[in-house]
């Protein structure tokens, strides 16, 4: 796991590509942390104020697997409690990765870009 200022650039899955160009490259100078985790993953946390959770946001390379992530277990431990992350509902990968590493889906749903986003929290 190793901090990063810039997107490095993976063999990004299709929804990760789209996500970033969605989001825009400026992603990881918004965020306030930001970690590679080999060359499957990117994942950082950015604080919106200082009363609400902050937003844990990630892109996974192409096939990624959760042994692929054991680097992230460090990066876990950074992960306050109550942080917020969206998960594209067509992606189960992603899904198990946020359910693994302690997110639970809240029940809430947000409509993006013709895609429906699982909202989850750490718990």
């Amino acid at each position: 796991m190793n901090p990063i200022d810039n997107l490095p650039d993976l063999d990004w899955n299709e929804i990760a590509k789209r996500e970033i160009i969605v989001t825009g490259a400026n992603l990881v100078a918004r965020s306030d942390f930001a970690y590679q985790i080999g060359r499957v993953a990117i994942a950082g946390l950015i604080y919106y104020s200082y009363i609400g959770p902050p937003w844990f946001w990630f892109a996974l390379a192409k096939g990624v697997t959760l042994r692929d992530l054991i680097d992230f277990r460090a990066l876990r431990e950074q992960i306050p409690a109550g942080a917020l992350t969206a998960v594209c509902e067509e992606w189960p990968n992603a899904i198990r990765f946020a359910e693994f590493y302690g997110f639970e889906d809240t029940g809430n749903v947000r409509p993006n870009e013709g895609r429906v986003y699982k909202i989850y929290r750490r718990i």
